[in-house]
């Protein structure tokens, strides 16, 4: 037996190889002489019918039941000498057989699919059946046959169909016989083989072996000269395997540690993510309230860094006072959640923070420490300072017309109104018709707000009229009422033809114009100033009043702005500035402002004068607000 691996290997892949050998002649190549034999056959019932239909002609004359030559008859009575022919008939385009070797069959009709589908196409047609089986038309034979069917084709058509039964059981037999003696053959080689390379194996193996005991016996000396050296520093080796050991352990922990700080890094960086994507300053702390962590906007809100008080106790910190006496309130009253807290910018202003608190617990509900979320509400608070400036002077504005004309309305009602002059009567009159007017003035603006806001447009209806025009007639209207100021029109274009709503337009320029004279001294002027080009008509009201501070100049298109809200004295709800920019915007026109504190301002508009320029400039603007006209 074997005792080398590597020639077990060589010797068992020999083996396996004559196996695969012998089962692919059994397999492969006895299969393939029996294919053979069929296409043998099958060439050699074409060849025959071949020689007749071109002997006899039968591609050219129709086959039909007694309508035979006498030569084909012969011809057939010859071939039926051989022995390996079972039957032999002969079909009419139609399947029906009008010669057989079997009498009683003649006039029988085939009507198989393979028949009518393949050989009438033209296709030769074969089936070997095997003894005790079936042929095409379900005839159980004795013997091993192949059943073909060779079609009569004539002029492109099919004339007619030659089926002969040739029996081969002979030759399957004669086959089967030279593959069984292929395979004992090859089978007493291969074995005879595999016998001489078992003995050549069988002789490397000893060799081997011999060589294994020498190496072996090498070995054995080899190891007890390293015995009698390992007994001389064996003391040296357990020295040095606990030092080894030692290291091991070490290694080990410091594999975990690192592994353990990765795992933690990956976690800090995760957290430092989320908390640096966290808009609000976030500050965390334990419950002893001393710092754990905190993200950037925390940082820049308390004025610290976390890596220097990091673990340090919240009071101890350098905090603004306003944050950390916010901050005092919350912990101080468990229920009062939500502190609000002002911190200087560095522009001088202050901004409005809200700080919020919330109990950091573990899974088991415990509190851990506490989290504090400061978040910025300068906005909403502005908004409702803005909403509470609006309802005091909308109070204001429309109390005190409507305490006038109820004033004046009461004295014409009173018993002494008999007493008073038809001018005085006139003059009361007026003046309520003044106050009412004012008063329908608010309740418009309030009213194109509401329009606004709510998305919808607000009445628009434009017709050709001359600006300049319109504009004098508002400033002489101005100098009857505004008799300590100076106005002065300008006019440096030949025509100023608008195609807009002239109302609308008006609208604009008694706003510009009332502003003017409101934050103007006495006796101040106001330039109403008007030119134009071939596509742009455009006027500028200037002032010599108070002027504004860039600041107030950027929002003073802001809804219930108002330049000098301090200045009581000045009436207005704040709307007239937005207003007017959106009839300007309405009309695909650009307003602009320029101005100086302490020397005035000065707010000029542009508007497009055809048709055409409005509709294209409305489009630009419902589309895109990158397209504003030159001022």
């Amino acid at each position: 037996m074997l005792r080398s691996g590597v020639l077990k290997k060589v010797f068992f892949s020999a083996l396996a190889l004559t196996g695969l050998l012998l089962l692919y002649i059994y397999f492969f190549v006895h299969p393939a002489y029996r294919k053979l034999l069929i296409h043998h056959t099958e060439d050699e019932a074409v060849r025959y019918v071949s020689f007749l239909v071109h002997a006899y002609h039968l591609d050219k004359q129709p086959i039909r039941i007694g309508h035979l030559s006498p030569g084909v008859i012969r011809d057939i009575g010859v071939f039926e000498d051989d022995k390996r022919l079972i039957k032999l008939r002969i079909f009419d385009e139609t399947g029906r057989i009008v010669f057989s070797t079997v009498p009683k069959e003649i006039g029988q009709l085939n009507e198989h699919p393979y028949f009518h589908q393949q050989v009438a196409s033209g296709q030769v047609y074969s089936k070997t059946v095997t003894k005790d089986n079936f042929t095409a038309e379900m005839e159980m034979v004795k013997t091993d046959l192949i059943e073909t069917y060779v079609p009569i084709m004539g002029n492109g058509s099919f004339r007619g169909a030659v089926e002969t039964y040739y029996d081969v059981t002979a030759s399957r037999k004669a086959i089967g016989g030279l593959a069984l003696q292929s395979l004992v053959s090859l089978g007493a080689v291969s074995v005879a083989l595999l016998v001489l390379l078992y003995f050549a194996l069988n002789q490397a193996d000893r060799a081997i072996m011999a060589r294994d005991k020498a190496e072996g016996e090498l070995r054995q000396a080899n190891e007890k000269l390293e015995a009698r050296v390992a007994e001389r520093a064996g003391e040296l080796l357990r020295v040095n395997r606990k030092l080894s050991d030692e290291i091991a352990e070490r290694t080990e922990a410091q594999m975990s540690l690192s592994e353990a700080l990765t795992e933690m890094q990956r976690a800090k960086e995760k957290i430092d993510g989320i908390l640096s994507s966290v808009t609000d300053g976030l500050l965390v702390l334990d419950d002893r309230q001393q710092v754990m962590m905190m993200n950037h906007t925390a940082e820049s809100i308390c004025g610290i860094c976390l890596a220097d008080v990091s673990g340090q106790a919240l009071q101890l910190l350098d905090l603004p006072p306003a944050l950390k006496e916010a901050l005092g309130k919350v912990f101080e009253d468990p229920e009062q959640e939500k502190v609000d807290f002002e911190l200087p910018r560095s522009s001088g202003q202050s901004r409005t923070l809200q700080a919020r608190t919330s109990v950091l617990r573990d899974q088991d509900g415990k509190g851990l420490g506490t989290v504090v979320l400061m978040h910025d509400v300068t906005t909403e608070r502005e908004v409702e300072r803005m909403k509470s400036d609006f309802l005091a002077m909308a109070a204001h504005e429309l109390s005190t017309p409507l305490t006038a004309i109820m004033g004046y309305s009461e004295l014409l009602a009173s018993e002494n109104a008999n007493q008073m002059t038809d001018d005085q009567k006139k003059s009361f009159v007026s003046f309520i018709y003044d106050k009412a007017e004012s008063l329908s003035c608010i309740v418009d603006d309030l009213l194109d707000l509401s329009r606004i806001e709510s998305g919808q447009e607000i009445s628009i209806a434009k017709i050709d009229f001359d600006l300049c025009t319109n504009i004098r007639r508002l400033i002489d209207a101005h100098r009857k009422n505004y008799v300590s100021h100076r106005f002065e029109l300008e006019v440096e274009c030949s025509s100023c033809r608008l195609f807009a709503d002239p109302i609308r337009i008006e609208q604009v320029v008694e706003n510009l114009l009332s502003n003017a004279t409101k934050y103007s001294p006495e006796g101040g002027e106001v330039r109403v100033i008007c030119r134009g080009d071939d596509e742009y008509c455009r006027f500028s009201v200037c002032d010599q009043g108070v002027g504004m501070s860039p600041d107030q100049q950027s929002r003073i298109f802001e809804k219930f702005y108002r330049g000098n809200s301090s200045n009581t004295s000045q009436q207005g709800v704040g709307l007239g500035m937005s207003i007017a920019r959106h009839i300007v915007e309405s009309h695909a026109g650009h307003i602009e402002v320029t101005s100086e504190l302490g020397k005035g301002t000065c707010i000029t508009v542009a508007l497009p004068k055809s048709e055409a320029k409005v509709d294209s400039k409305r489009e630009g603007i419902d589309d895109s607000e990158e397209e504003q006209a030159p001022v």
